[in-house]
């Protein structure tokens, strides 16, 4: 059975979805990776006790906030102001919604791709999407530090690791504040600091909010 054909069989016997709803999910590039990202990690849990999926969910909502974009709603996006400064957009939302699949779950980099290519989205896949999903995978034996300048290879994984290290660091939002995690969120603040020196992007943001 098809990757694809899995999720569905899952929203429909597992969230009660229908037809509709499902179809619904594939219609955008956005929906088809909240979709996968559900499946992916859907017997997954954080050590607070969310369910998994709550952390890409909650990476996009921060990108969203960042850029005040609505959700669903194109107008909100002023793409070519976006292109003006350098932020990333095109990508960004399905990787902050894929960026844990690869390094945490069974699915694959080409089965991601092919889905995206039976609904006619290969191209931005390859250009927007493959890239950024493989640099932000950290392999475990890697350096943190090391891991870092991986990422900083390309923007679009570079704003979602921001994204993402902002909610690990969400102080309501662990199970426990211990010494470790006071380290930890200390290393993603100096590893954010690393990211926006290359980029700019907060700096960028506040200009783009004056829109």
């Amino acid at each position: 059975m098809k990757l694809l054909e899995e999720i569905h069989k899952y929203l429909k016997e597992n969230l009660g979805m229908n037809d509709g709803e499902i179809k619904e999910l594939d219609s955008s590039t956005v929906t088809l990776a909240k979709e996968i990202a559900i499946y992916a990690h859907k017997d997954q849990y954080r050590e607070n006790g969310e369910f998994y999926v709550e952390h890409p969910l909650k990476c996009l909502e921060l990108y969203d906030r960042f850029l005040r974009i609505i959700p669903n709603d194109y107008y909100s996006v002023d793409k070519e102001r976006l292109t003006e400064l350098e932020i990333p957009f095109d990508g960004v939302q399905e990787v902050c919604l894929l960026h844990d699949v690869l390094e945490d779950t069974a699915v694959t980099i080409d089965e991601i791709a092919e889905i995206y290519s039976d609904f006619g989205h290969k191209e931005y896949f390859e250009k927007y999407m493959r890239e950024p999903l493989l640099l932000i995978t950290r392999d475990k034996n890697i350096p943190y530090n090391e891991y870092i300048n991986i990422v900083l290879k390309n923007p679009i994984s570079s704003m979602v690791k921001l994204m993402d290290m902002s909610d690990n660091s969400n102080v309501l939002g662990l199970s426990l504040l211990d010494e470790k995690k006071k380290e930890r969120s200390k290393r993603y603040i100096e590893c954010a600091k690393i990211i926006n020196d290359k980029y700019r992007f907060i700096e960028k943001a506040n200009e783009y909010r004056k829109r």
